[in-house]
């Protein structure tokens, strides 16, 4: 069973890296619920309603930017995105994707 941090502590709701790697590789299936967000109250909901990871991923570029796909995305919009969520599901650190084209051809400003 995944090992969650008991309610009432700091660190409550916190699921351990560790913990959701062992769920792979149990034969037991255990559910793990993960809802991704790239804002501050986004991720608060998240929070209240109990999700134990919530990542930030590079498809805020066509879901919350308006960009056409997520190419796009840059490192610098990846860091606000993620230090948002961060702010909002303290102790917590929310995973977050490497975007596609940091490492690529600048994006025109259009």
């Amino acid at each position: 069973a995944v090992q969650r941090i008991a309610p009432g502590t700091a660190d409550q709701g916190v699921v351990a890296i560790a913990a959701i790697q062992d769920v792979g590789q149990q034969s037991a299936i255990e559910h793990i619920v993960a809802v991704t967000a790239y804002d501050a109250l986004m991720a608060r909901y998240a929070t209240a309603a109990g999700v134990d990871v919530i990542p930030v991923g590079d498809s805020v570029g066509n879901t919350t930017l308006g960009l056409p796909g997520t190419w796009p995305v840059t490192l610098d919009m990846m860091l606000h995105h993620t230090a948002a969520v961060a702010r909002a599901t303290p102790p917590a650190s929310p995973p977050a994707a490497y975007p596609s084209g940091a490492t690529s051809a600048s994006y025109p400003n259009t």
